[in-house]
């Protein structure tokens, strides 16, 4: 019996000590569960915003799909609108090669288009028929023919009795016997050169390419004759000051002097550059009476 009281008394004092750890140990197994929970929630959480940054890859790299798709398009159509634009210029220097002149409106005012190219003769020469010209070989001479409205006639000299002596010691001299008509006397037209003129637009020094051939056949003259040499020449229409008029014809005159010494290389000391602006006109205006100054011209001599 005392054993069993003393069972019991040991239990009762013992039992507390279980009951109290017992409580601790599944308060911490709440606790872990608690931030397991948390844990698991974090890691949900991550892969919704993996699974977002994924999604996100995704659409980025079929962006730049696209963007390098619509580059590539573009690349094609530039290299298209370059083909076409090689073609186009190509076409042009052709119809420049097979044309010698292109001219626009505003290059000659009221004066006719086709007129201001078209060789003219710039000077007429009289041709006087004398005695030196007459051959006295025969005795019966014809003089050139008198220049009549229809037709020329020709006219018959008296017989001459004998051929003049000429001295040894003198020069020749021979004398006529009257004539019955004065001799002939007509008219020769020589032909004179006009200087190569080149035009530009309004306010403008760039060439313009209707006017390139020009420029191409003075290069190729100082090209086959290195001893020549070219005085280019600019002038311009009157403007507000002459300082202005002065600097634009500087300009037009640089600019066909450059594309020559770049594109055919010919010594600079062989270009003569001139610029009058509107104080003068070029020669080829003066002989067609017209208004336009806006040009360059290319005065070829001998060195």
């Amino acid at each position: 019996m005392k054993r069993i009281l003393a069972l019991v008394v040991i239990g009762l004092l013992i039992s507390p000590l279980f009951g109290a750890q017992s409580s601790t140990d599944v308060t911490d197994t709440l606790s872990l569960q608690n931030d397991l929970r948390i844990i698991r929630a974090e890691i949900d959480a991550f892969k919704v915003m993996i699974a977002d940054l994924i999604d996100l890859s995704q659409k980025k790299r079929a962006e730049l799909a696209q963007l390098n798709s619509e580059i590539e398009r573009a690349k094609n159509d530039l290299a298209q609108v370059k083909g076409e634009l090689d073609a186009a210029v190509l076409a042009k220097a052709n119809q420049s090669k097979s044309e010698t002149f292109v001219i626009t409106d505003f290059e000659i005012g009221a004066i006719e288009m086709a007129d201001l190219y078209v060789p003219t003769v710039a000077k007429e020469e009289v041709f006087v028929l004398t005695a030196a010209d007459i051959d006295y070989s025969s005795t019966v001479m014809v003089a050139a023919a008198v220049p009549t409205a229809s037709e020329p006639s020709s006219i018959v000299l008296p017989a001459l009795t004998a051929a003049p002596a000429v001295a040894a010691s003198e020069p020749s001299s021979i004398v006529l016997p009257a004539l019955t008509a004065a001799p002939a006397v007509y008219e020769v037209p020589i032909e004179k050169e006009l200087p190569k003129t080149i035009f530009f637009d309004p306010d403008s020094t760039r060439l313009v390419d209707c006017y390139i051939p020009t420029i191409i056949e003075v290069a190729n003259e100082l090209v086959a004759n290195p001893t020549l040499t070219v005085t280019i020449r600019g002038y311009s229409a009157p403007a507000k000051t002459v300082r202005g008029q002065i600097a634009v014809s500087k300009e037009r005159a640089m600019s066909a002097a450059n594309y020559i010494l770049s594109e055919y290389g010919i010594d600079s000391e062989r270009l003569i550059v001139e610029w009058v602006g509107a104080s003068e006109k070029p020669a080829i205006v003066l002989e067609k009476k017209s208004d336009c100054l806006r040009a360059v011209e290319f005065i070829v001599g001998g060195k």
